[in-house]
C-alpha cells in the first residue's frame, strides 16, 4: 500500500470530525496520540487491503445489507461497537432512524477498538475508530452506542 494511501484516508477522516491528521501518527513522539489530533476524540483510521478477511468480510456484509435495504440506515453490530457506514452515520445523527442492523463477530476489530478504548481513557477522549478496505468507495465508523449523543452534540456545536 502507497503510503499516500491510507495517509489520505487519515485526512478524510480527520476533516469529517473536525480534526486534523496526525504527523507521524503511530510514532512515539507524536503531537497526540492517535491518527487525528482533536481536542475530544480519539480516533484511529486503519485501511487494509483486500487480503485482509476480517475487514472484507464486515464490509462486504455491510454492502450486502445496503443492496438489500437501500432506504435503511444499515448498522453492523460487533459487542458493544456500531459500524456505520459515514453517510449513514451522518443521517442517523441527523435523526434519521430506518435502520436495519446486523450482528457479526469480529475479534480483530473488537481488540482494535478495545486498544483504542484504552487509549482514549488515558487521554480523556471519546474512542472511535474508522475503517476503510483499500479498493471500496466509502468507510466505516466505530462507535459505542452511548458516545454517540457526546459525538453528536460535538459535531453539531463545531461543525455547525
Amino acid at each position: 500500500m502507497h503510503k499516500g494511501t491510507w495517509k489520505n484516508f487519515e485526512r478524510t477522516v480527520a476533516t469529517f470530525f473536525g480534526g486534523k491528521r496526525t504527523p507521524l501518527s503511530g510514532m512515539s513522539n507524536a503531537i497526540q496520540k492517535g491518527d487525528v489530533i482533536h481536542p475530544d476524540f480519539f480516533i484511529e483510521a486503519k485501511m487494509r487491503n483486500d487480503k485482509n478477511v476480517g475487514f472484507v468480510r464486515i464490509w462486504n456484509a455491510y454492502k450486502e445489507q445496503k443492496k438489500a435495504f437501500p432506504e435503511k440506515t444499515i448498522i453492523i453490530k460487533i459487542a458493544n461497537i456500531l459500524l456505520f457506514e459515514y453517510k449513514d452515520f451522518e443521517g442517523y445523527l441527523e435523526g434519521k432512524r430506518n435502520i436495519k442492523s446486523v450482528a457479526l463477530k469480529s475479534k480483530p476489530i473488537q481488540a482494535l477498538y478495545e486498544k483504542t478504548t484504552r487509549e482514549a481513557e488515558n487521554e480523556n477522549r471519546l474512542p472511535i475508530i474508522a475503517l476503510k478496505v483499500m479498493s471500496r468507495k466509502g468507510w466505516l465508523i466505530g462507535i459505542e452506542r452511548k458516545n454517540i449523543e457526546k459525538v453528536k452534540k460535538w459535531l453539531q456545536q463545531h461543525k455547525g
